[in-house]
């Protein structure tokens, strides 16, 4: 299966990181990892999603030499997409604006893979808050899929998040997270809703999704004009309430 991404460059000059094409949906940065783990370790990583690529660093010239001579030959295919690696016209990942989203930020990006059940203000609260205050959330769907904007109040808030979160199962239903840090300096809220939340506009001390009428609340988006309109619509009778596991995770009841 191709999912799709531009033709491959003629040109081939050896480099250490490896333009990698036909990258699934739902293929991780795990995923990525151990495919190249025979001929060597992945320094860095940057995942284009809306193009179906991947840009990976190997921590040597000949591992990259080695694994697109192999795989250029044996095509491996990675639930259900054969990767096509070739060399990049990069040298490395360090620096340069594939890595800007991976400066140290307040702000992190989250990708949920695998969505069943809809992801609101309220279900990325209660994944996010145990790091650190929210600020702001944002949710949005684009080629790539759900994703969230999450500002904390503290940097070491987002670092934390992201430390303990990437490339983790959310819930029972599979729901992977990956997450990365944006180069976005403030986020914007116009009002609150189930796809938008600001702190500063919350009518309520605690989190709106209870007493503003958001995600688990009975408020004004508590009827079935607001879940045909929103495509992030929680049912209130159909959304399990949320425990928290060992391992820092919300998991549906």
């Amino acid at each position: 299966m191709e999912a799709g991404g531009s033709e491959p460059r003629k040109e081939q000059t050896p480099s250490r990181v490896l333009h990698v094409r036909n990258v699934g949906p739902d293929l991780t940065e795990e995923d990525l990892r151990v495919w190249a783990s025979p001929f060597g370790a992945i320094n860095n990583m940057v995942m284009l999603r809306a193009k179906n690529q991947a840009l990976c660093e190997m921590k040597e010239m000949s591992d990259a030499m080695n694994l697109v001579q192999y795989y250029s030959v044996n095509p491996a295919r990675v639930k259900g997409f054969t990767l096509r690696p070739q060399y990049s016209a990069h040298q490395c990942l360090t620096g340069g604006n594939q890595n800007t989203a991976e400066k140290p930020s307040r702000i992190i990006l989250c990708s949920f893979r695998n969505v069943i059940t809809p992801v609101t203000v309220d279900c990325v609260h209660r994944l996010c808050a145990p790091y650190g205050l929210i600020h702001k959330i944002v949710i949005f769907s684009k080629a790539a899929g759900v994703q969230a904007l999450i500002q904390f109040a503290e940097e070491a808030g987002a670092r934390e998040a992201k430390a303990r979160l990437h490339n983790q199962i959310w819930n029972t239903e599979g729901m992977l997270v990956e997450v990365q840090y944006s180069n976005l300096a403030e986020l914007t809220v116009n009002q609150n809703s189930l796809i938008a939340w600001d702190i500063s506009k919350s009518t309520s001390p605690s989190f709106p999704g209870f007493a503003g009428g958001l995600g688990l609340g009975l408020g004004p988006y508590g009827t079935a004009a607001s879940a045909m309109l929103n495509p992030f619509w929680c049912n209130p009778l159909s959304l399990r309430r949320c425990r928290r596991n060992t391992n820092s995770l919300w998991l549906r009841q």
